[in-house]
Protein backbone atom coordinates (compact mmCIF):
# COMPACT_ATOMS: atom_id res chain seq x y z
CA UNK A 1 0.00 0.00 0.00
CA UNK A 2 1.38 3.38 -0.98
CA UNK A 3 -0.25 5.51 1.73
CA UNK A 4 0.71 7.96 4.43
CA UNK A 5 -0.87 7.77 7.89
CA UNK A 6 -2.71 10.79 9.27
CA UNK A 7 -5.66 11.86 11.41
CA UNK A 8 -7.83 12.26 8.28
CA UNK A 9 -8.47 10.44 5.04
CA UNK A 10 -7.28 13.03 2.52
CA UNK A 11 -4.54 14.17 0.16
CA UNK A 12 -1.71 15.98 1.94
CA UNK A 13 1.49 17.83 1.14
CA UNK A 14 4.58 15.72 1.82
CA UNK A 15 7.94 17.44 2.18
CA UNK A 16 10.97 15.56 0.91
CA UNK A 17 14.63 16.11 1.65
CA UNK A 18 17.95 14.98 0.22
CA UNK A 19 18.02 12.27 2.87
CA UNK A 20 14.75 10.36 3.12
CA UNK A 21 15.02 10.00 6.92
CA UNK A 22 13.95 13.66 7.20
CA UNK A 23 10.90 13.45 4.91
CA UNK A 24 7.82 14.71 6.73
CA UNK A 25 4.27 15.98 6.42
CA UNK A 26 5.58 18.99 8.33
CA UNK A 27 7.87 21.62 6.91
CA UNK A 28 11.31 22.58 8.13
CA UNK A 29 13.69 25.17 6.79
CA UNK A 30 16.50 22.61 6.32
CA UNK A 31 14.48 20.36 3.98
CA UNK A 32 15.85 20.94 0.49
CA UNK A 33 13.67 18.58 -1.52
CA UNK A 34 10.37 18.97 -3.26
CA UNK A 35 6.81 18.98 -1.96
CA UNK A 36 4.52 16.32 -3.39
CA UNK A 37 0.87 15.36 -2.85
CA UNK A 38 0.28 11.99 -1.19
CA UNK A 39 -2.82 10.06 -0.24
CA UNK A 40 -3.19 9.75 3.52
CA UNK A 41 -5.55 7.63 5.55
CA UNK A 42 -6.36 7.01 9.17
CA UNK A 43 -5.07 3.76 10.64
CA UNK A 44 -8.68 3.11 11.72
CA UNK A 45 -9.77 3.26 8.07
CA UNK A 46 -6.88 1.13 6.82
CA UNK A 47 -7.39 -1.57 9.44
CA UNK A 48 -11.16 -1.67 8.94
CA UNK A 49 -10.87 -1.92 5.14
CA UNK A 50 -8.16 -4.59 5.36
CA UNK A 51 -9.62 -6.63 8.25
CA UNK A 52 -6.45 -6.21 10.33
CA UNK A 53 -7.94 -7.22 13.67
CA UNK A 54 -5.73 -6.57 16.69
CA UNK A 55 -2.35 -4.91 16.29
CA UNK A 56 0.25 -6.33 18.65
CA UNK A 57 2.96 -3.73 17.97
CA UNK A 58 2.61 -0.36 16.24
CA UNK A 59 5.83 1.46 15.26
CA UNK A 60 5.43 5.18 14.48
CA UNK A 61 8.29 7.33 13.19
CA UNK A 62 6.63 10.19 11.32
CA UNK A 63 9.17 12.99 11.77
CA UNK A 64 7.13 15.19 14.10
CA UNK A 65 3.75 14.15 12.69
CA UNK A 66 3.45 11.24 15.12
CA UNK A 67 0.51 12.58 17.17
CA UNK A 68 -1.56 12.97 13.99
CA UNK A 69 -0.85 9.33 13.16
CA UNK A 70 -2.06 8.31 16.63
CA UNK A 71 -5.20 10.44 16.27
CA UNK A 72 -5.97 8.47 13.13
CA UNK A 73 -6.01 5.32 15.27
CA UNK A 74 -8.58 6.63 17.76
CA UNK A 75 -10.99 3.71 17.37
CA UNK A 76 -8.21 1.12 17.58
CA UNK A 77 -6.87 2.81 20.71
CA UNK A 78 -10.30 3.24 22.34
CA UNK A 79 -11.16 -0.42 21.69
CA UNK A 80 -7.78 -1.63 23.06
CA UNK A 81 -6.85 -3.12 19.68
CA UNK A 82 -3.19 -2.02 19.91
CA UNK A 83 -1.04 -3.70 22.54
CA UNK A 84 2.32 -1.92 22.30
CA UNK A 85 3.33 1.34 20.65
CA UNK A 86 6.91 2.26 19.84
CA UNK A 87 6.96 5.91 18.81
CA UNK A 88 9.61 8.49 18.01
CA UNK A 89 9.68 11.32 20.55
CA UNK A 90 11.30 14.59 19.52
CA UNK A 91 12.65 16.65 22.40
CA UNK A 92 14.22 19.28 20.15
CA UNK A 93 12.31 21.32 17.59
CA UNK A 94 12.98 20.03 14.09
CA UNK A 95 9.71 20.71 12.26
CA UNK A 96 7.09 23.44 12.29
CA UNK A 97 4.13 22.43 14.50
CA UNK A 98 5.67 19.09 15.46
CA UNK A 99 4.10 17.07 18.25
CA UNK A 100 5.86 17.33 21.58
CA UNK A 101 6.86 14.59 23.99
CA UNK A 102 4.28 15.93 26.44
CA UNK A 103 1.42 15.91 23.91
CA UNK A 104 2.13 12.31 22.91
CA UNK A 105 2.59 11.18 26.52
CA UNK A 106 -0.70 12.76 27.67
CA UNK A 107 -2.61 11.49 24.62
CA UNK A 108 -1.46 7.91 25.18
CA UNK A 109 -1.87 8.08 28.97
CA UNK A 110 -5.49 9.17 28.46
CA UNK A 111 -5.98 6.15 26.17
CA UNK A 112 -4.77 3.75 28.88
CA UNK A 113 -1.11 3.41 27.88
CA UNK A 114 1.84 3.46 30.23
CA UNK A 115 5.33 4.63 29.29
CA UNK A 116 7.50 1.57 29.73
CA UNK A 117 10.88 2.89 28.58
CA UNK A 118 12.94 5.17 26.34
CA UNK A 119 15.21 3.60 23.72
CA UNK A 120 17.49 4.59 20.85
CA UNK A 121 18.37 7.84 22.59
CA UNK A 122 20.25 10.46 20.58
CA UNK A 123 22.03 13.27 22.39
CA UNK A 124 23.26 16.75 21.60
CA UNK A 125 24.93 19.30 23.88
CA UNK A 126 21.58 19.98 25.65
CA UNK A 127 20.83 16.35 26.52
CA UNK A 128 18.44 13.95 24.80
CA UNK A 129 17.63 15.17 21.31
CA UNK A 130 15.15 12.44 20.34
CA UNK A 131 14.40 8.84 21.25
CA UNK A 132 11.86 6.06 20.85
CA UNK A 133 9.25 5.67 23.57
CA UNK A 134 7.70 2.30 24.31
CA UNK A 135 4.10 2.55 25.54
CA UNK A 136 2.15 -0.49 26.68
CA UNK A 137 -1.63 -0.74 26.91
CA UNK A 138 -2.64 -1.46 30.51
CA UNK A 139 -5.14 -4.08 29.28
CA UNK A 140 -2.39 -5.79 27.26
CA UNK A 141 -0.23 -6.15 30.40
CA UNK A 142 -3.06 -7.64 32.43
CA UNK A 143 -4.17 -10.08 29.73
Amino acid sequence: HNLACSSKDEKLQFNTSKTSVNNSMLSANYLEGETIKVQACRLDTFCMENNCGDVNILKVDAQGYDLEVLKGANVLLDENKIGVICIELLLKEYYENQSSFEEIYIFLKNKGYRLYGLYERWYDYNGIDHCDGLFINSNFINA
